[in-house]
């Protein structure tokens, strides 16, 4: 057994791995932190609408899930080393995220002033341990405490599933922010968002959905919780950090604005409109403290319908803004908008993530839950409970998971994990929330939306103009790369089945036909570009050569009218055809290194 160390007034975690599920076990002991993330939403539930009588008995009845909202999209390039370092600790430093955990081993969080310890997990080279370690620095506040737990949860079934193949390109960091507040009508739900960002470009943002531990039926998941991003919301509250940070990418790097001096002043409003807009959130003794503000602050209600896309778009501003450092105040106003380092893609998906943990007189093993409840399961991964059972049954297809400890599904709408009781009591630990049943497989998911992203990101920049064949070569090397470690992703056989079996549901396929068109059609350009510039550089030798001709032919016949003479003296006749000689043979060289290397690189 190993621990966890951390700040001494704080209870040490003890961890053990459980034989059934392989997994992190989190045993709290006497007076443990409280579990900040063990703060459930604020929600609105409406009266029960299924009876809980014999009639009934087969009707689903949830007491314990998760839902992971999971957007995935891309910046058209790779971020260079410094810049993304940089970035890991400006996520921290602006106050967008109170912890961001590098996956080279350290931890950035900010108290007084910003702090970054080593931080990952104590192991051998390619080896999966059942137990390991971590070491928490000193000075990280309750919340901070709980998402670094959660960012070595998630480290270490990175390691133990997930092939060194793929892990070596998997450089990326985690960071955690605080709690958003969606208010649609007649529900108040709380989201607790993260972001992975990695370093080709690709990030992803996660915004987790935890149940009350109320009784709901499955209509009421699907409707009031797993539609909710979908959902008109009539406001919504994010940290005020996120709001800044946006409006400085749509002010300074967008040039929305007629004037510069509109610009600075919009800029200035909107600076003085966070300040006095901002409310604290007292968590209360099991919480925390927090401050949020409202997307509406003034309660006009005007503008674009708002949903959890439009916290998504404000974020990857907000990362855009901390990349691209816009000019801002007399810089902007002498030098006007600065050049963007970085772009974000144009492709993006967005693919909840349900976990089923526990359910009113729960079945023992997974065969028994997919033969009682398949049409209840179908509802909800065609996200609609009024679609007639046959109907429903086949949106969920078969099981991906062979084992009885829970079942899995994959498709266009979102993928589904239920947990049966033996596997749900196969987890030995305490923690409230379960994290590990859950991480255990998002873990997976997120490696297959980094994959995916990685080759829509190829796909793009196959598709954008190419400067030099090198770039083309370059982005094919990655998408060979990316092919390659799709292959074998995962240590184990039967995740690698369940992987490909995602990517057909993605079709994966016809991203990868597109990357080849495009790169084609790109290398068509380049040899009609190749064909151009030989012509214009033939028509330049052609020139050239005429004029130096004419220049030495003309010269001569000047000469011999002053000279009088009867015809050009041998000597000189041979410098001319020397001279002549030599210009041609430069100017042949030049057309081998100029128009030639483009031929051949094609």
């Amino acid at each position: 057994m190993s621990r966890f160390n951390h700040v001494p007034q704080v209870e040490r975690y003890a961890v053990s791995a459980g034989l059934h599920t392989k997994t992190l076990t989190f045993i709290r002991p006497q007076r443990a932190c409280l579990s900040i993330l063990n703060e459930r939403p604020l929600d609105d539930f409406r009266p029960l609408s299924v009876s809980l009588g014999k009639s009934t008995a087969d009707v689903l009845i949830w007491s314990d899930w998760d839902i992971i909202f999971a957007y995935t999209t891309y910046f058209t390039g790779a971020i260079q080393h410094d810049h993304f370092m940089q970035l890991a600790a400006d996520v921290v430093q602006s106050g967008l995220a109170v912890v961001s955990h590098y996956s080279e081993g350290f931890l950035i969080w900010k108290s007084q002033s910003i702090h970054a310890e080593p931080f990952d997990i104590h192991r051998e080279p390619f080896v999966r341990p059942r137990t390991v370690e971590f070491t928490f620095p000193d000075g990280l506040g309750p919340y901070q405490m709980q998402c670094a737990l959660h960012a070595a949860q998630m480290r270490f079934f990175e390691h133990h599933y997930v092939s060194p193949m793929v892990a070596k390109e998997l450089l990326y960091f985690k960071a955690f922010l605080e709690p958003c507040e969606l208010k649609t009508e007649g529900k108040h739900i709380r989201l607790y968002p993260s972001l992975t960002v990695h370093q080709n470009g690709v990030f992803q943002m996660h915004f987790r959905l935890m149940s009350n531990g109320n009784l709901i039926s499955t209509r009421e998941l699907i409707d009031d919780f797993l539609n909710s991003s979908m959902a008109v919301a009539t406001d919504i509250l994010v940290p005020p950090a996120l709001m800044k940070l946006d409006g400085r990418k749509l002010i300074f790097e967008d040039d929305y604005y007629e004037s510069r001096r509109s610009a600075l002043r919009q800029w200035r409003r909107l600076e003085n409109l966070i300040a006095r807009s901002v409310n604290r959130v007292e968590g209360g003794p099991d919480s925390f403290d927090h401050d949020l503000i409202s997307l509406d602050p003034e309660g006009k209600g005007e503008g674009a319908p708002m949903s959890l896309t439009t916290v998504t778009t404000m974020l990857s501003n907000a990362l855009t803004t901390l990349l691209n450092q816009p000019r801002m105040g007399w810089r902007y106003r002498l030098l006007g908008p600065k050049k963007a380092r970085y772009e974000q893609g144009e492709f993006w998906r967005g693919t909840p993530n349900v976990y089923l943990l526990s359910v009113r007189n729960h079945p023992l093993t997974a065969s028994d839950i997919h033969s009682r409840y398949a049409a209840e399961l179908g509802h909800i991964m065609s996200r609609s409970k009024d679609i007639p059972g046959p109907h429903a049954q086949k949106h969920l297809g078969e099981s991906l998971r062979s084992a009885e400890d829970y079942l899995s599904y994959t498709g266009q709408a979102l993928n589904l994990f239920v947990y049966s009781r033996s596997g749900r009591d196969g987890y030995e630990g305490d923690d409230p929330n379960a994290n590990e049943l859950i991480y255990a497989l998002q873990s997976h998911v997120d490696l297959v939306d980094f994959i995916n992203g990685s080759l829509w990101q190829c796909e793009e920049r196959a598709l954008l103009h190419a400067h030099t064949v090198e770039e083309l070569i370059t982005n094919r090397k990655r998408q060979t790369l990316y092919d390659y470690a799709s292959r074998r992703p995962f240590h184990f056989g039967e995740l690698n089945d369940w992987f490909t079996e995602v990517q057909k549901a993605h079709n994966i396929e016809a991203t990868r036909a597109a990357i080849a068109f495009n790169t084609t059609l790109n290398l068509e350009k380049f040899k009609e570009r190749r064909n151009f510039k030989r012509q214009q550089f033939q028509w330049l030798m052609a020139a050239l050569l005429g004029v130096i001709a004419a220049g030495t032919s003309g010269g001569k016949l000047v000469s011999l009218f002053w000279e009088g003479a009867g015809g050009l003296p041998q000597s000189e006749l041979r410098y001319a055809l020397v001279a002549m000689t030599v210009v041609a043979m430069v100017f042949l060289a030049a057309y081998k290194g100029f128009v030639e290397p483009i031929g051949a690189e094609t």
